[in-house]
């Protein structure tokens, strides 16, 4: 009985062999043949492994004729046949399976149209019939949801399997953003919003920086004033991430010690003869090699949605201080969340996907944080937010409820200590200072003296300019390194001007000064890289086009500044006695703090936030993103 094989394998075997209809069903006619294919029940996991398994060059010529029949007649059954007809189901998997095969072999645009199609001239007419097929389930009030669901399926195999490639063009030549938007609002197919999400990202992606006039998908999103619909997105999303969170913690948990596991491990601390045992261990890097998990594709949207949709963003924020009965954490805390894990393990993962995701999550940041009122939110309102702790050195230990943004800081500061190596993402390193200097500018603005440990902060944006300064001759060739240190140095030096609004106690403050205290060497060091990278030295009074002192000027007026308040305190400590232990070193800047303020003289302001993208981190990942969504069907 083993050996026994289904009439499905056995009738698509023969017809890929290069048998006729006549010859492997000699008393059918060709189109009862079909309509008995169809009969069939789709073998999805036999078909897909027999379509994997040949080659480009083969589907392209000995079974070019047979694929594209084969294509054509389930497109035709699927198009054709009623709802309750079994046929237009088992044509419709026959489609997804066959499609999710053929799109990841790489065809080129014109290849897939003759594929496909049978010739070039007939792609209107086929490419044409799929969309429409597609948007006639989509928006039937009769078809069964399950149908509905694997309906919208086949579009985002199609739509992530074609790409930037010409086929696409068909998905923009209907605009099927109504019909998406009900398929999501019906309570019936709320579930899947989040494949139907993920495929409108795709779609408004396409040739988006040279077509972006053309594309319908763009125009709308950008223009959705829906609360109902963007609400279900954002919850969509936030289950995705809460999800892609778990997959981390199920590799390594790094829940926050109890109580009684914190007393535990003093008491063992105690023990000299245990004290190795107790040595914090990291899992093994390879272990994490293979993430995110694909449902964290859901950053795209979420990118597209706080860079396209003002009012995406403004539900984001009043639904943080929504009352709800939900148990789920608000989608901006998992996504928060996420970005912890994403940014720890973006460069030991080793793999050029999870700094895909990293970087993109990092420009998702930097548009939070040019939102004042989105970072007022943040501060203002608490949450419990798993921030990763599955890499030494961990951060310390806080409150399950804290404000959201502290959480973010965390983030960023994951971002900072844990990539740094030769080739440092530089792009994405500038993002993550300008994202804090962007939260510095708000903060100071709504006069928020945020509860946090502000001086692992400083320590971190300290130690990417001692990096920078000690492997310069290995990261000078990654280009513009010279921009990351002036832009280092001047959110540094508006950390200092705005410390005194910023610190929410005394103890804070001079904990400050200790840090910028403790950099002088490294700021030193500062002028001679630049040099060293032959960056621009201006005056520090030249004017930018705008009227404004240029980049390269005011980060010589950082320099300058951090120098002389590092110099003033320094004098000031040694003049108190040169061999002083930590505590009296404070003792000292607590006494000149409180008795003349923070001493630096600047004319230099905090800069309002400007509008920051990078449209090649997100064309980067849309690549990404539909890899992703071909791996959610397979």
């Amino acid at each position: 009985m083993a050996g026994l094989r289904s009439k499905f394998e056995l009738t698509y075997q023969k017809l890929l062999e290069g048998q006729s209809i006549a010859q492997i069903a000699p008393r059918t006619n060709p189109a009862n043949f079909w309509s008995d294919l169809f009969g069939l029940k789709v073998e999805q996991a036999w078909f897909a492994a027999y379509l994997d398994r040949l080659s480009n060059e083969a589907c392209m010529r000995e079974h070019k004729v047979v694929l594209g029949l084969v294509f054509k007649e389930a497109l035709k059954f699927f198009a054709d046949s009623l709802y309750d007809d079994v046929r237009k189901t088992n044509a419709l998997d026959t489609l997804v399976v066959f499609l999710h095969s053929m799109l990841r072999k790489e065809f080129a645009g014109w290849e897939l149209m003759e594929l496909l199609a049978g010739t070039v001239s007939e792609s209107d007419r086929v490419f044409g019939l799929l969309v429409e097929s597609i948007e006639k389930v989509l928006e039937s009030g009769d078809a069964p949801v399950a149908l509905k669901h694997r309906t919208l399926q086949l579009a985002l195999v199609f739509a992530c399997g074609v790409g930037q490639l010409s086929p696409g063009a068909y998905l923009l030549r209907r605009d099927l953003f109504p019909t998406i938007v009900m398929f999501i609002k019906t309570p019936e197919t709320t579930p899947f919003t989040f494949e139907a999400v993920l495929l409108l990202s795709v779609l408004l992606n396409y040739h988006k920086s040279d077509a972006a006039n053309l594309n319908p998908y763009l125009k709308r999103v950008r223009g959705s004033v829906d609360h109902t619909l963007l609400s279900k997105v954002s919850w969509a999303l936030g289950y995705a991430f809460e999800t892609s969170v778990k997959r981390y913690q199920e590799i390594q948990d790094d829940t926050p010690p109890t109580l009684v596991s914190t007393v535990g491990s003093f008491l063992t601390a105690l023990r000299p003869d245990r004290a190795l045992s107790s040595t914090p261990v990291e899992t093994p890097k390879e272990l994490f090699k293979d993430q995110p998990i694909e449902a964290a594709a859901a950053l795209l949207p979420l990118y597209e949605l706080f860079n396209l949709n003002p009012v995406f963003s403004s539900i984001v924020v009043e639904s943080l201080s929504t009352e709800t009965t939900s148990t789920r954490p608000p989608m901006i805390c998992s996504f928060i969340s996420l970005a912890s894990y994403l940014f720890s393990h973006a460069s030991s993962a080793g793999t050029t996907r999870c700094l895909a995701y990293a970087n993109l999550t990092m420009r998702v940041f930097a548009l939070m944080s040019q939102e004042e009122s989105m970072v007022t939110k943040l501060a203002r309102e608490s949450g419990k937010v798993r921030i990763c702790r599955q890499r030494l050195p961990r951060l310390p230990e806080t409150p399950a409820s804290r404000p959201i943004l502290n959480a973010m800081l965390d983030a960023c500061i994951l971002w900072l200590r844990h990539n740094l190596h030769k080739k440092m993402e530089v792009s994405t390193y500038r993002f993550c200072i300008s994202t804090l200097q962007n939260i510095f500018w708000a903060l100071s603005r709504q006069r928020i003296r945020l509860d946090y440990h502000w001086e692992e902060l400083w320590r971190s944006i300290v130690a990417v300019l001692d990096f920078v300064a000690s492997r310069l001759e290995n990261v000078r060739v990654l280009g513009r390194v010279d921009e990351l240190i002036q832009e280092t140095l001047i959110t540094l030096e508006g950390a200092t001007i705005v410390s005194e609004a910023l610190m929410p106690t005394p103890e804070a403050l001079h904990q400050f000064v200790y840090e910028i205290v403790r950099s002088k060497p490294t700021i030193d060091k500062q002028m001679d890289c630049l040099t060293s990278l032959e960056a621009p030295m201006p005056s520090a009074t030249e004017k930018s086009r705008g009227g404004a002192p240029s980049i390269a000027a005011q980060a010589l007026h950082a320099i300058t500044t951090i120098q002389g308040m590092s110099t003033y305190y320094e004098t000031k400590i040694n003049e108190a006695g040169s061999s002083m232990e930590i505590g009296d070193v404070m003792k000292v800047i607590a006494a000149e703090v409180e008795r003349d303020g923070i001493r630096i003289d600047s004319s230099q302001s905090l800069d309002p936030p400007t509008r920051r993208t990078d449209p090649t981190a997100e064309a980067n990942f849309v690549k990404w993103a539909c890899n992703d969504g071909l791996a959610l069907l397979s």
